[in-house]
């Protein structure tokens, strides 16, 4: 993905945007297979903190593996740049990529790196698939299946992990580390480290994050005041939401407003569409 600078427009195209689920199967370790289609020059295009990693591809950059993010990070992307991913369930990639994820968070990085030349046949691959959700849904297809065998072949312990972790998603971080620990059999202290290694993000990091995407989702869907979201989402008072907001987003909820921004995509607002189609 490009990330040099390109030139202002003050009147810009919003991207094409779409995401697509997963079949039931493979669920459990992918959050959806994505597409975005740039028509214009995107110098302000803010993606969001999810605690997820994801894979994506371009013709310019390859297969890329984007690590989880701590913060939100603002790209430049030129007009006329097709991009698809899959974007994965917090810990789901760890045992398919056999890394400790800690090592990617906040990086953004050449796949081949990490998994070697058999890239080079699956990046031959997308490039030969033309239409844009056949290309996202052919990456889907390449990634799921190993990851689920992974996953059907992981020691107990590490699918301990996975149940806690998705807990801890479903809650949308209002679950205590402590007991989340205890579920797995481990102290706090082993369980900080496992999760940190198995998505990139130490659990308390992880569970703001996933309250920050709660409050967001609340405020697409009602349009509530952010004091309201604030207390609907768990957060002590509005300082306590302000401050988290501020932290993990880069600047105010009144601010990040102004940008008419979704969940992650902050420039495709009104032109994500949720396709509800089975991948594979």
């Amino acid at each position: 993905m490009d990330r040099s600078p390109v030139p202002h427009h003050a009147a810009m195209t919003a991207p094409r945007h779409e995401e697509f689920r997963p079949d039931v199967l493979s669920r459990r370790v992918v959050h959806r297979a994505w597409l975005t289609e740039t028509r214009s020059p995107l110098d302000d295009f803010l993606i969001v903190p999810d605690g997820c990693v994801d894979l994506v591809y371009s013709d310019t950059g390859g297969l890329q593996l984007v690590g989880t993010m701590t913060s939100a990070q603002t790209l430049m992307l030129p007009g006329g740049v097709d991009i698809v991913g899959v974007r994965f369930q917090p810990g789901g990639a760890a045992p398919w990529l056999r890394a400790d994820m800690a090592g990617f968070t906040d990086k953004h990085l050449p796949l081949r790196e990490v998994m070697g030349a058999a890239v080079v046949d699956w990046e031959d691959r997308l490039r030969a698939t033309e239409d844009l959700r056949d290309r996202a849904q052919l990456l889907c297809a390449q990634v799921a299946g190993p990851m689920v065998s992974c996953w059907q072949q992981a020691h107990p312990r590490d699918l301990g992990l996975r149940r806690a972790l998705d807990a801890l998603v479903r809650a949308e971080g209002e679950l205590s580390i402590e007991w989340l620990a205890l579920q797995c059999n481990l102290s706090t202290r082993q369980f900080q480290r496992r999760c940190l290694a198995a998505t990139g993000l130490p659990p308390k990091r992880l569970a703001r994050v996933l309250r920050l995407m709660r409050s967001l989702r609340h405020r697409q869907l009602t349009g509530a005041p952010w004091t309201a979201v604030a207390a609907e989402c768990g957060f002590a008072d509005q300082a306590h939401f302000t401050h988290d907001f501020t932290e993990l987003v880069g600047c105010g909820p009144e601010a990040y407003a102004k940008r008419d921004g979704d969940v992650r995509f902050s420039q495709a607002r009104d032109n994500v569409r949720h396709v509800q189609s089975p991948i594979p």
